[in-house]
């Protein structure tokens, strides 16, 4: 009886240590939040995509002030630990009674004329050239889009 309590214990332990270090999950992922500007303005309304090496792409969308925080899975905040390439789309959430009555009829949303050169440059996976590298947890991460 006692040698199942110490294994008990002594595995209850582990996981604990495990939970407690973050890599009980299992998937290397690390939160990561930042800001995105173009000429020292912020751009709102991107989508932004972080395709790693390998594995799942985590995802978040820009606000007013360009800030983003990724999502790897429903209740995951985060980016796997990788090299990732960042590429960027544009799919707004409406900020306005107008805006809402647009996305009701199924219509898109306009899009700001400087999103162009944006969008021509990140705008697909195979052809951005942004690549960004995560090994820890960031919360200030600047991309600077030209």
């Amino acid at each position: 009886m006692a040698i199942v309590h110490r294994t008990f214990l002594w595995s209850a332990l582990a996981l604990a240590s495990l939970a407690l270090s973050g890599c009980g999950n299992g998937l290397d992922v690390v939160p990561v939040s930042g800001i995105v500007t173009r000429d020292g303005k912020p751009v709102e309304k991107l989508t932004l995509f972080f395709v790693p090496d390998s594995g799942r792409p985590s995802w978040g969308q820009t606000d007013k002030d360009g800030r983003f925080t990724l999502n790897y899975e429903e209740g995951v905040d985060g980016a796997k630990i990788s090299g990732h390439t960042v590429y960027a789309t544009y799919h707004p959430r409406p900020s306005n009674p107008q805006e809402e009555q647009l996305m009701v009829r199924g219509l898109p949303l306009p899009q700001p004329k400087e999103l162009d050169e944006i969008l021509s440059k990140y705008g697909k996976q195979e052809t951005s050239p942004l690549k960004i590298q995560i090994t820890k947890a960031v919360s200030d991460l600047a991309i600077q889009l030209d």
